[in-house]
């Protein structure tokens, strides 16, 4: 069986509204880049009349300006890989004494 490693997303906008207080679109734009997500809080000032993709096109524009500069809400997230776990230890002389440290050989003994 032939296994597909899809692509990761750039960029993901979610929860997108629209304010009528204060007539702009905002959303939450998630960034990945370097092993990390990276969540901008972004609002663009649009009627409402605006379509959704030029909406949502200009709140990743947001998201990349607030990224190049230290302003803005953000949120950075842990590693998209987790780390690797240490490989088992197959050592007998360890292996036994955890055995018999745990009264395991004990029991098969008696």
């Amino acid at each position: 069986m032939k296994h597909f490693r899809f692509p990761f997303p750039k960029v993901r906008v979610s929860d997108v509204i629209y304010n009528a207080a204060n007539q702009s679109f905002e959303a939450t734009v998630t960034l990945y880049e370097n092993n990390t997500a990276v969540k901008h809080a972004c609002t663009v000032p649009a009627p409402i009349t605006m379509s959704f993709e030029d909406a949502t096109r200009r709140l990743i524009a947001q998201a990349r300006r607030q990224q190049r500069t230290q302003s803005g809400l953000r949120a950075r997230m842990a590693p998209l890989h987790p780390a690797l776990r240490p490989e088992p230890d197959l050592n007998p002389v360890r292996i036994f004494r955890r055995w018999s440290h745990s009264g395991f050989l004990r029991r098969r003994i008696a």
